[in-house]
């Protein structure tokens, strides 16, 4: 029992995976399930996907226009992949940067009518204007094998239980499909949120604020967080204090002038 609440302790507080009992019984180790990160790797343009209305559509059909919070899980999942949606739809309620989510089932078995029963409650999470950007989606076992492998997501299947182990977290990726970030664990605070979508954007999206928040951060994949980089902000305020030293130079000099010519 301590072994099973330590490993969901981990899923809740960083990129562990979700396990059942059985599994921990059998030793598995945590870092088999973590994400094998390819930042930069272009996702696969793959059919087989099927919304939560039983469309067929393809994963470009939601590229082109955003970035997007990609996640991989599974509808009938009985803790992790709710808790992780959970807080991911809710920490977006905050954040103003336009965006796409788009969730693909991991179990071939399930059905657009499991994605159905899933969507009002995660659609009530996001603003009423926004909600027509959640896609949930099911897909064939030949469209998760290349989602997955392009992602990085390991999971296996219990037999027993039917659940399957996998890591926790969701991927950021470009309007063009690219990897861009990993955000790790559940529980990611909106900062670090914004900050993902506006890189994925290439800076088209947010604001000069962000931007500027961008260059003083350092992104850290083991973490999948953002933190302050102390030798970039030390420069940046040297730089402003040099431009300032400059300005007030050029305003002394200017002032000297008009006195001259006077």
């Amino acid at each position: 029992m301590r072994r099973w609440i330590a490993a969901l302790l981990l899923a809740l507080a960083g990129a562990g995976p979700s396990f059942a009992a059985s599994d921990l019984a059998a030793g598995l180790d945590a870092s088999d399930f973590a994400f094998r990160q390819h930042p930069g790797r272009m996702m696969p343009m793959v059919q087989g996907l099927r919304d939560a209305q039983g469309q067929e559509t393809g994963l470009a059909d939601y590229l082109g226009r955003r970035p997007v919070i990609f996640v991989l899980g599974y509808y009938r999942c009985l803790v992790l992949c709710s808790t992780l949606m959970d807080s991911v739809l809710q920490t977006l309620q905050t954040v103003d940067v336009p965006h796409e989510v788009v969730a693909v089932s991991i179990d071939p078995t399930e059905t657009p009518a499991d994605a159905a029963r899933k969507y009002p409650y995660y659609a009530s999470l996001m603003p009423a204007g926004q909600r027509g950007r959640l896609h949930l989606l099911t897909a064939s076992a030949s469209a998760i094998a290349a989602l997955t492998d392009a992602a990085g997501f390991p999971y296996r299947r219990d037999p027993t239980t039917g659940q399957y182990l996998h890591p926790a977290g969701f991927l950021v990726l470009t309007p063009q499909g690219r990897i861009s970030r990993y955000l790790l664990g559940v529980g990611q605070s909106a900062r670090d949120v914004r900050l993902a979508l506006v890189e994925a954007s290439g800076g088209k999206v947010g604001g000069l604020a962000d931007q500027l928040i961008l260059l003083c951060s350092h992104y850290d994949p083991q973490t999948g967080r953002y933190s302050v980089a102390a030798m970039t902000m030390a420069r940046a305020a040297g730089v402003g204090t040099l431009a300032v030293l400059a300005m007030g130079l050029w305003l002394l000099r200017r002032r000297r002038g008009n006195g001259r010519r006077a």
